[in-house]
């Protein structure tokens, strides 16, 4: 049973791509999509880890030589051996972060937990004061994001920081099935 759990967070993992981070024929990030407009809209890399695997999207700008070198570091990340929410940052997140930097000056990385469960978003979970979406500081970005899959259900994304609101959720029963690195 806990082997069809982990494939479903995997699968959940690549609606979340899918739908926030659209690629192109050659895999490559076209834009963020209009149903997750809290998600950074330059994102020029994204890893997403799990328990089972780890994908990645690389930016559609990306020189060749950037992107060939941040697909070997994720391919030598090491996938989730503990709950997302109790998981140290990626081991080369700040070689990532360093590689990106040299050639786009204000990169800078935001992590995410993602959730699911959600069989109807309008129940008291969504309704849950301490959830209530609220903006960035200085934009009109609200968190936590909520990407609608067309499959049916949806993933909330959460800052990593947002401790209440993790609070609030995980006492409702639900639990993070990944970890987000967003590079922009």
């Amino acid at each position: 049973m806990a082997g069809v759990e982990v494939e479903a967070e995997l699968q959940c993992a690549r609606m979340f791509l899918d739908v926030a981070f659209p690629q192109d024929a050659t895999g490559r990030i076209l834009r963020s999509s209009a149903e997750a407009p809290q998600l950074e809209a330059g994102a020029l890399f994204v890893l997403v880890r799990t328990r089972l695997a780890n994908l990645w999207r690389l930016g559609l700008h990306l020189p060749p030589a950037t992107l060939t070198a941040l697909a070997r570091l994720a391919g030598r990340e090491a996938r989730l051996d503990v709950a997302p929410a109790d998981s140290p940052p990626p081991e080369r997140l700040e070689p990532m972060r360093r590689l990106l930097a040299a050639e786009y000056e204000d990169a800078r990385v935001e992590r995410l937990l993602l959730y699911h469960g959600f069989a109807d978003l309008d129940s008291g979970v969504a309704r849950d004061a301490a959830l209530e979406s609220v903006p960035t500081p200085g934009s009109d970005v609200r968190w936590p994001a909520r990407i609608e899959i067309p499959e049916g259900g949806s993933i909330l994304a959460l800052k990593w920081e947002e401790r209440g609101q993790r609070k609030t959720l995980e006492s409702r029963g639900l639990t993070p099935f990944a970890d987000v690195a967003i590079f922009g």
